[in-house]
């Protein structure tokens, strides 16, 4: 059975997704979801903050680095993980944002306090969710 207790980022502080895709719940929080190349479980990522476009590197709210590799797409087993992600979570609608991170940044808007947390990172650019 699958534990959605957030890692311990200090021991794995990035994390390579496979097979990915961005989901938006109703709460319009957005989440990575895909395929480990570490660990080769699905994953689902906690609140996205921060999102290099050019890059594919995203940071969530607890400060995980996530790597989006290669192209997404889809994977029933990812599928299933989001599933009982969101029942645990007790997210009801949710909707699959991919395309839209993917192919259109102008669509994101930038938030400011985060923009200075990128640029000491060493993010070129701090899109959030629209």
């Amino acid at each position: 059975m699958p534990s959605w207790k957030a890692k311990n980022i200090e021991l794995q502080p990035t994390t390579t997704l496979l097979d990915w895709r961005v989901m938006e719940t109703e709460r319009n929080e957005r989440h990575f979801v895909g395929i480990s190349s570490q660990s080769k479980h699905p994953q689902v990522s906690a609140v996205i903050e921060l999102y290099d476009i050019q890059r594919r590197v995203g940071v969530t709210h607890f400060g995980q680095v996530y790597e989006l590799l290669g192209r997404p797409r889809l994977n029933l087993e990812v599928d299933y993980a989001w599933g009982k992600w969101r029942v645990a979570k007790r997210i009801s609608s949710f909707a699959d944002v991919t395309r839209a991170v993917v192919n259109e940044p102008s669509a994101l808007r930038v938030r400011g306090r985060h923009c200075a947390r990128a640029r000491r990172s060493h993010h070129s650019a701090c899109f959030l969710r629209s």
